[in-house]
């Protein structure tokens, strides 16, 4: 008898540490300076970001896709998400105000009892809120099903004092045009250009991919960046692979670019300076 209550308390007591345990990371996740989007082409999802979100996996702000802050843990379990099967794709603090913690997950399995919650919609997305009052904080919990893919959760938190200065303001718009972009967007891209690029008059650029990297790498990062007041300004961001056309052809404005093809750790590989009409091969740096 003794021997069994001993082995129930030690089942129960790994039970407790399983549930309590630290919710794990979403592998295979891109995000970039300059860029206002994190990119996952393993799960097939990308998520809207703001410009002041900056890849940081230390320190009090930044985008950390591998660790989270002191709090959230905590505020995840608060709000009912430290659950299996739940996994955070990134965990955030903006570099400027107004100051607020986000994370967003996915889930394995979608929320079935979404009793307590707002539906809300934009144009045909539809999406769910849910705010929750813990101790001295503010959480707000936006819950996105996503046809044929894994839903996903966004969850923001600050403190009754930050609130004075409206920060769910900026994490509400970011719902909103998540939940559109990730229900109705049909094809997955893996690539980004500035807002207002499409609406300028623009050419075919051809941009040779140096097939010998891939003897070393698997993927690629391509950056390209316009000269703007002598200064080089991302204009256009693609991941590659050897399986993609060679050369790329992308719509690029009249004008000066620098086109590099870095690795993974964002190290620079190859570059050169171009303008759309060239079509000269990528050539190393010196």
């Amino acid at each position: 008898m003794k021997r069994y209550i001993q082995i129930s308390l030690i089942i129960l007591g790994l039970g407790l540490v399983t549930s309590c345990s630290s919710p794990k990371f979403v592998k295979g996740g891109y995000f970039l300076n300059g860029i206002d989007r994190y990119f996952n082409p393993k799960e097939e999802t990308n998520i809207w970001v703001y410009y002041n979100f900056r890849p940081r996996e230390t320190g009090q702000m930044g985008l950390k896709i591998q660790s989270l802050y002191l709090q959230d843990k905590e505020m995840l379990k608060n709000a009912g998400l430290l659950k299996k099967g739940n996994k955070v794709m990134f965990s955030v603090v903006p570099d400027n105000p107004p100051y607020y913690n986000m994370l967003v997950l996915q889930h394995d399995n979608p929320i079935k009892d979404l009793e307590g919650y707002q539906m809300l919609k934009n144009g045909e997305s539809k999406y769910y809120q849910k705010d929750l009052e813990v101790d001295k904080f503010l959480l707000r919990h936006y819950y996105i099903p996503v046809a044929n893919k894994k839903s996903i959760s966004m969850l923001s938190y600050i403190s009754k004092k930050e609130s004075r200065f409206k920060p769910f303001n900026q994490f509400d718009y970011l719902a909103k045009i998540n939940a559109a972009a990730l229900q109705l967007e049909k094809n997955y891209r893996m690539s980004w250009r500035i807002s207002g690029m499409d609406g300028s008059p623009n050419s075919k650029a051809r941009i040779s991919v140096p097939q010998e990297l891939f003897k070393k790498e698997k993927k690629l990062l391509l950056m390209v960046s316009e000269e703007i007041n002598k200064e080089w300004i991302l204009s256009y961001f693609q991941l590659v692979t050897n399986k993609d056309a060679n050369p790329l052809q992308i719509d690029l404005p009249p004008g000066k670019f620098l086109v590099q093809f870095l690795n993974d750790k964002e190290q620079i590989l190859k570059e050169e300076v171009m303008e759309p009409t060239n079509q000269q091969s990528i050539i190393p740096i010196n």
